[in-house]
């Protein structure tokens, strides 16, 4: 079961272009930590930031992630860190739902988002995005008019792989 989700890791690890020296990296929803686990391996420094889950953690402790635990909500600032990341990922995670009003971040909500995580990258430093295919709440969704063309006047390219790439994050 685990070397499916390591498996699906090492090809997000690819989808990034992670260069050969090492890069400080900070994964958004990182679950159990597969993707830092990979990440470390090939010579990355990656922590991970997610919300606090009993089952993860124990997984985190196993993958050896080390992980800020905080949960993002619309328009609140994301956590302080003592020094600045070439990149931020954040793959597959639900943040953009906002549970108790069963709807999705609305365009104002994204781009605060967006520049919370520019106050976190060193200048230059790259974004990538995938936003969940499942949604059971309306709202923007990837694909939305609307959200792409914020994602895009932000230095949003976007690629086949359904991700969206900040290179630098505008």
């Amino acid at each position: 079961m685990w070397t499916k989700w390591i498996k699906s890791a090492i090809h997000e690890a690819s989808l990034l272009r992670l260069p050969d020296y090492p890069l400080s990296i900070l994964d958004i929803g990182t679950g159990p930590g597969y993707l830092p686990l990979v990440c470390k391996t090939l010579g990355h420094r990656c922590i991970g930031l997610d919300r606090p889950q009993m089952f993860f953690a124990a997984m985190r402790k196993w993958t050896g992630t080390e992980t800020v635990i905080h949960k993002i909500e619309p328009l609140k600032p994301l956590p302080a860190f003592r020094q600045p990341f070439d990149m931020v990922t954040t793959l597959r995670t639900p943040f953009n739902t906002v549970w108790a009003e069963r709807r999705l971040f609305t365009i104002d909500e994204w781009s605060y988002l967006l520049d919370e995580i520019k106050k976190l990258l060193k200048p230059n430093g790259s974004f990538s995005l995938r936003m969940n295919r499942k949604y059971e709440y309306v709202g923007l969704v990837y694909g939305s008019p609307e959200l792409m063309k914020l994602f895009e006047a932000r230095g949003g390219s976007f690629e086949p792989s359904r991700a969206i790439r900040f290179a630098p994050l505008l």
